[in-house]
């Protein structure tokens, strides 16, 4: 299972010509003379229950540090800060994963600082594909990273840890650095199956009833049930009965009876005879009865309460999928199947049915055989509450709504169904240049700004609105493009361009006079009905 532990481990730093600080939940920290950038490393394996770390400074010789899961606290150099979150609970006696980060309380700007996750497994239970999930950086650029840093699909920074056995901790080690004087931040989180028979004696020692029957087996089975009577009597036995009520998990083969009724006839002293029913499972569970004989003179003996268990594979299937997609981009549907009944389900079969239409298939994973319209999984034995997840890679070539109809299947499991669903849909995809003619410009020179506006995506947009800033410098001339433009101050605004499809362009040419010496920025910002949050941009002017 992966738990998706959306506690944040949140730091702030505050970057300037000579450092970084650390904050937010600060366990603890060391301030002392920042390490020599030619500081050498030498890390020693980690082992399940410690972390044992090594580390060398140049000139000031070494400095090891070594700590153990339970209670776990980085012992750091000087000039780092260490902060911790337990993950997901905020508390370590409730979570499963803790995470200290441990930063460089100062940095020069520009420069490359080294800062760590240490990631431990506060349980006993092994943790796979543990993994650190970057939520967002602000004025923090990876340079590198051991183990390498990965992107998501939402472009997302992520480093695997991979599996962490009970007790263990993991250090992720980042290069780093920080462009801007002011603060940084750093967001991370974490993410994360006999026959038995007896005899009783009768109270009346001239008529012994004994009933055996299958012990246990599947409902597709047969079933049976023998009663064998005996006269151990001095005399003889007449008139014998023998009656069964057998359990309603059962029928009987012949005639479909719950009740077995049979003329057993005369026993002389010392004979048996014996009698055979065959039954077929109509119910799981554990089923007993008693049976009964009767004979003349009053005699009778009753059996044992024998028991029957019958058990049944049974079946469940989900689906998993993006309930939305965009075209062009890959969409992947999971199937799972599992067992939730009393017995193993053998020869259990998967069997999607593949949507084509705006779905190219691409693969099945596990060993699934596709044919064009179906995809087969042959998972064979399928243990008690045992499951088993597969999964069919398309591409979204058409925008529509793709199904695909999964059924699971086993001897003596009744077949079941369900449907994964994606709604495919295209996005407009919006590409904006700013460009001048006349840069530098002298006092009184004419500067044209050229706006152009691109769809590249695969939806239209609708409604696009242009704003442009007129730098105080300059003095506004005129607009040549789709829509008329409207000065209001210093803000020149575009009328709305009711579509704009895709691959479609617009254009617009804004004419101002420089006025004023001065390094100018000529500002735009875009809004459509796609686009709720403007999309802005600036283009620099020297007047001179």
């Amino acid at each position: 299972m992966k738990n998706n532990a959306r506690t944040l481990l949140a730091v702030t730093v505050i970057v300037g010509m000579f450092g970084m600080l650390a904050g937010c939940a600060t366990n603890q920290s060391s301030l002392a003379q920042q390490p020599d950038a030619t500081a050498q490393e030498t890390i020693e394996e980690p082992t399940v229950g410690m972390v044992t770390e090594t580390v060398v400074e140049e000139p000031d010789g070494k400095v090891e540090r070594s700590v153990s899961w339970a209670g776990y606290t980085p012992e750091v150099m000087d000039k780092m800060n260490v902060t911790e979150v337990s993950f997901p609970t905020g508390n370590k006696n409730t979570s499963a994963i803790m995470v200290h980060q441990v930063m460089p309380v100062e940095v020069l700007k520009d420069g490359v600082y080294t800062y760590e996750y240490h990631v431990t497994n506060l349980t006993g239970l092994t943790h796979q594909n543990v993994m650190i999930v970057n939520e967002g950086a602000r004025n923090l650029e990876i340079v590198s990273s051991t183990p390498p840093v990965m992107k998501g699909e939402d472009g997302s920074l992520r480093w695997m840890v991979g599996d962490l056995a009970p007790q263990q901790t993991e250090i992720v080690r980042v290069r780093a650095t920080s462009g801007a004087v002011g603060t940084a931040s750093d967001c991370v989180s974490v993410t994360y199956e006999n026959s038995m028979c007896a005899v009783t004696k009768v109270v009346d020692p001239d008529l012994l009833l004994i009933k055996t029957a299958k012990t246990d087996g599947n409902i597709c089975e047969d079933f049976w049930f023998t009663y064998e009577v005996v006269n151990p009597g001095s005399g003889m036995a007449n008139n014998i009965r023998i009656r069964d009520e057998i359990p309603s998990g059962l029928r009987t083969v012949e005639g479909n009876q719950t009740v077995v009724e049979i003329d057993a006839g005369n026993l002389a002293p010392g004979e048996r005879r014996k009698f055979t029913v065959e039954a077929r499972g109509v119910e799981t569970g554990r089923h007993t009865s008693v049976a009964v004989a009767t004979a003349d003179g009053g005699l009778i003996s009753e059996s044992e309460n024998i028991e029957t268990l019958i058990y049944q594979p049974v079946l469940t299937v989900s689906t998993d999928s993006r309930d939305i997609q965009y075209l062009g981009r890959n969409v992947e549907h999971f199937y799972s199947v599992k067992n939730i009944g009393d017995t193993v389900a053998e020869n259990t079969v998967l069997t999607v049915d593949l949507p084509g239409g705006g779905a190219q298939f691409m693969q099945a994973s596990d060993n699934g055989v596709a044919d064009g319209a179906t995809a087969t999984w042959q998972i064979g034995s399928l243990g008690i509450n045992e499951s088993k997840t597969v999964s069919v890679a398309m591409k979204a070539t058409a925008v529509e709504t793709i199904r695909s109809t999964v059924s699971a299947s086993a001897e003596c499991a009744e077949k079941v169904t369900d449907i994964a669903v994606t709604e495919i849909l295209g996005i407009p995809a919006i590409l904006t240049t700013l460009v001048d003619a006349g840069d530098p410009a002298e006092i009184g020179d004419v500067v044209t700004y050229t706006i152009t506006v691109v769809n590249q995506g695969s939806a239209p947009d609708t409604n696009i609105k242009i704003v442009a800033d007129i730098p105080a410098e300059m003095e506004y001339l005129s607009t040549a493009g789709p829509t008329d433009g409207v000065l209001n101050g210093r803000k020149l605004s575009m009328a709305p361009v009711a579509f704009l499809g895709v691959g479609e362009q617009i254009q617009y040419n804004v004419q101002v006079r420089a006025r004023t010496v001065g390094d100018v920025r000529f500002g735009v910002s875009l809004t459509s009905d796609q686009l709720k949050t403007p999309v802005s941009g600036n283009e620099a002017t020297t007047i001179y």
